[in-house]
């Protein structure tokens, strides 16, 4: 168990200040125990306490007001556990009201901030980055689908939060570059939305559809359309060509699925054995506005 003394600020950056209390401590270097709980590296979670500190710090210490670093530890405890809030609560000494309210105010803020950091590629020497780095798909810009993420929630009572896998969730949307890093994310739709759907209402397919990306391409699996920006796998491939083809198209998206998994591995609190997200939908579906032309 580990547990967190209240920071010392040395000038205007945040440390944080950490008690390890393990039976072998010689075993356990306290920056692995660290990132194993709260699934960020200590360098990581400072950076993210400079970003939500001021928004979230009380002006005076008046009914013990929490500090930065217990907001934020807590919130990214519930994050990478997905475990009930008051489970969360009880690990660091805080109420169910507390948690819920902390891990409310944490999210609003970093998807404000999400927008400085997920993106579409803008400029010329980007788009021609990315281009090089699908070298098996000429002139790719990203790889696009969707992924489910289960909610626990028992007011869901519409059918249209129900998933093609029978579980209620949320369908969100992705596209990821070539380093397998997120650049365009929406998050708003029920389960039951079909992911050509979302393609065709979110930002990023409208400015596609518009040429706002030149000559780049998407690449989806079959359960988009194809379309001369969104290239799809050949169905039922008739000669040598249309299969390597396939095969590079597939070797290509590959890199959308491991996002998927080491997203999902991160942070339990998205993934289907933590049970589901146990937020409501009004406060999970939260998208940055982040696409851009180029």
């Amino acid at each position: 168990m580990v547990h967190c003394r209240e920071a010392r600020l040395n000038g205007s950056t945040p440390e944080l200040r950490f008690e390890g209390l393990v039976e072998a401590p010689q075993e356990f270097h306290k920056d692995m125990v660290l990132q194993a709980k709260y699934r960020l590296p200590r360098v990581e979670i400072q950076r993210l306490l400079e970003v939500v500190s001021p928004h979230i710090r009380r002006p005076t210490r008046r009914n013990f007001a929490l500090s930065p670093e217990v907001q934020l530890l807590a919130a990214l405890r519930f994050y990478a556990s997905g475990s009930f809030q008051e489970v969360v609560g009880d690990g660091t000494g805080l109420s169910k009201a507390s948690v819920s309210r902390i891990v409310a105010a944490v999210m609003q803020i970093l998807v404000r901030h999400a927008r400085h950091h997920i993106k579409m590629p803008t400029t010329r020497e980007e788009v021609r980055e990315v281009h090089r780095g699908f070298y098996n798909m000429a002139r790719v810009l990203g790889l696009v689908d969707g992924t489910l993420v289960p909610l626990l929630n028992p007011d869901l009572v519409d059918p249209c939060w129900v998933c093609r896998k029978h579980y209620t969730a949320m369908n969100v949307q992705v596209v990821v570059d070539h380093n397998r890093l997120i650049t365009d994310i929406v998050a708003r739709w029920p389960g039951a939305t079909h992911d050509a759907f979302m393609w065709r209402n979110s930002a990023v397919g409208e400015k596609a559809a518009r040429g706002d990306f030149g000559d780049s391409l998407f690449l989806g699996d079959s359960g988009y359309p194809l379309r001369t920006y969104l290239i799809t796998p050949v169905d039922d491939p008739a000669s040598p060509a249309e299969q390597a083809f396939n095969d590079s198209h597939k070797t290509t998206r590959t890199h959308i699925e491991r996002v998927f998994g080491r997203w999902k591995a991160r942070f339990r609190c998205i993934h289907r054995s933590a049970g589901g997200l146990r937020i409501s939908p009004l406060k999970s579906c939260q998208s940055p506005s982040t696409s851009q032309s180029i």
